[in-house]
């Protein structure tokens, strides 16, 4: 088995977490914006620490910030509306439209800026894990969501922006020694542009007269975030390892797959909707792993 496909693996096993954490704070009415900055604070310090002990600072500094500057900001603009997406549909029904989306964006951005060809077993893997989850679309489901199409356009953002930033991370792995530091360099300016947009939600918040819905920063809050940060080094850092090795379209098709855990975790604790259909849909989505190894 080779170590980028291990890699791949990890990182939707982290990412996975991590999104399930998201869902948590969403559910106990934290800040999205807050949640994700503090989480990439605790991701880039992880990182920075890793690069300091393990590698040296070496690397194309100037590429490095720019390129660090634009993924950040991707990243953190993706995650946003992943979590607003949450407010208006079921996970079990936002993360598998957010599965099939993603990764034909991002097998677009491959195809165009990498290049990147596949073989016929790898483009039925692909096929498998991008078409499985509209097993999940069925009418019923819109009668059971509070506002399927807001939450669909939420998440069609999130899944551009996101397969955005998983381009700009893959061109971003030979920048500098270790892609620790890339990932430390993006995350803090994702942290940044984070802190930025949450600040100027408020302040245009207050000014219209409105009060400030969301929970400020407590214990809760910041528990949650330092979980999610742990998660979203891992699932970051092994993504970018992954990338090393392996494709573009291939890495995140498998490392899409992370939605298996919160549909899985949010039916066992929060009681979400839940049929054949959808386990289906969960079965097939790891058989296609089977074609893209």
């Amino acid at each position: 088995m080779d170590l980028w496909f291990i890699y791949a693996i990890s990182s939707a096993v982290f990412s996975g977490l991590h999104t399930f954490i998201q869902k948590i704070a969403v559910e106990r009415g934290h800040s999205t914006l807050l949640v994700n900055m503090w989480s990439t604070v605790v991701s880039s310090v992880l990182a920075f620490t890793v690069s300091w002990i393990f590698f040296s600072f070496d690397g194309l500094w100037k590429i490095g910030l720019f390129l660090g500057f634009i993924n950040g900001l991707t990243h953190i603009i993706g995650s946003i509306f992943r979590m607003d997406a949450l407010k208006y549909i079921d996970t079990a029904i936002m993360f598998p439209l957010y599965k099939t989306a993603g990764p034909i964006f991002t097998l677009v951005i491959g195809i165009i800026i990498f290049a990147e060809k596949f073989t016929v077993a790898e483009w039925v893997g692909i096929t498998l894990g991008i078409t499985v989850p509209l097993l999940l679309l069925h009418k019923s489901e819109k009668l059971r969501q509070k506002y399927l199409w807001k939450g669909v356009v939420f998440l069609l953002i999130a899944s551009f922006f996101t397969a955005v930033a998983a381009g700009i991370s893959k061109y971003g792995t030979g920048i500098f020694e270790t892609v620790f530091l890339f990932v430390a360099v993006s995350h803090t300016f994702g942290s940044i542009s984070g802190w930025g947009i949450y600040e100027l939600q408020k302040s245009n918040t207050h000014r219209n007269g409105k009060l400030f819905k969301y929970r400020h920063i407590d214990k809760d809050m910041l528990s949650i975030s330092f979980l999610a940060g742990i998660t979203q080094f891992a699932g970051f850092s092994a993504m970018m390892l992954a990338f090393v090795g392996g494709s573009l379209g291939i890495v995140y098709a498998i490392q899409s797959l992370y939605i298996l855990i919160p549909i899985i975790l949010s039916i066992i604790i929060y009681k979400e909707h839940w049929n054949m259909r959808k386990i289906i849909a969960i079965i097939l989505s790891i058989v296609a792993l089977a074609f893209l190894r």
